[in-house]
């Protein structure tokens, strides 16, 4: 089973696409204190994917580890990468544009959440329709090509394998 490591912007992605819950009953994921407290801030403001990662967490399905030591200045960045170091895990789940050139520099393995959407579409815990709804919900927030290339890779139009993307 896959381990992966969220920060705060793919957990909410995911969330608000309504496939947190699947990911997390098909992997093992883990999220930093920190980067939790930053999703639950969205409880203020009502936001539903804060309730969503909360239920999750409270559940037992989604992990909340301690932060560990960093001196550094984006403390939910540095937490997610912290813990994806001492985790032990096989990516980190993000979209954070910033943070990715950072993972790509250390050369750690990161996935977007349009390819969590994809992935879990082509190992049919979503159907294609869920999938592409899934995608649609997250579009606004994900870049152009990115839901382009998911939604042709989920209605079968490229030739892709079962396989996450690395």
């Amino acid at each position: 089973m896959y381990k992966f490591v969220l920060d705060a912007d793919g957990a909410i992605k995911l969330a608000k696409a309504g496939v947190l819950e699947r990911l997390a009953e098909n992997s093992n994921c883990i999220i930093p204190q920190e980067v939790y407290a930053e999703v639950l801030r969205g409880k203020e403001k009502m936001r539903q994917d804060a309730f969503i990662t909360e239920t999750l967490v409270n559940e037992g399905k989604l992990g909340v580890v301690e932060n560990a030591k960093t001196e550094k200045k984006k403390p939910g960045e540095d937490f997610a990468l912290a813990a994806f170091k001492t985790q032990k895990a096989d990516a980190v789940i993000t979209d954070d544009t910033k943070f990715i050139s950072s993972l790509k520099r250390e050369n750690i393995k990161f996935i977007i959440p349009s390819d969590i959407v994809v992935w879990l579409a082509k190992k049919g815990e979503l159907s294609k329709q869920e999938g592409l709804t899934a995608l649609e919900k997250m579009r606004a927030s994900i870049r152009e090509d990115a839901y382009t290339e998911s939604v042709s890779l989920i209605r079968g139009e490229q030739n892709d394998d079962d396989s996450l993307p690395a």
